[in-house]
C-alpha cells in the first residue's frame, strides 16, 4: 500500500495493533524518497486520538533520524 502512486490517496482502515502507523510512516518516506521537491507541509495524516497523533508523530521522527543518520 505505502508504494501507490504518489498523486492517489490511500485510506489506512484496520483494528489496534494491525500496523496502520507503520504503512503510514513507510508511506511517507516513500514520497519523500520518489517524489521530488515533496514537502512535510504537502501530507496530510487524520486520526482520531491525540495518542495515535503523537505515536505517529514519534514514529515519524524516528524513521527520519534514522535515515539521515544513514
Amino acid at each position: 500500500m505505502e508504494h501507490c502512486k504518489e498523486d492517489e490517496h490511500i485510506v489506512v482502515q484496520a483494528s489496534a495493533g494491525t500496523g496502520k502507523t507503520k504503512v503510514m510512516v513507510d508511506r511517507i518516506m516513500y514520497l519523500m524518497h520518489t517524489v521530488p521537491d515533496l514537502h512535510m507541509s504537502d501530507i496530510y495524516m487524520i486520526t482520531f486520538t491525540n495518542d495515535a497523533t503523537n505515536q505517529m508523530n514519534q514514529r515519524l521522527q524516528d524513521a527520519l533520524m534514522a535515515r539521515f543518520r544513514l
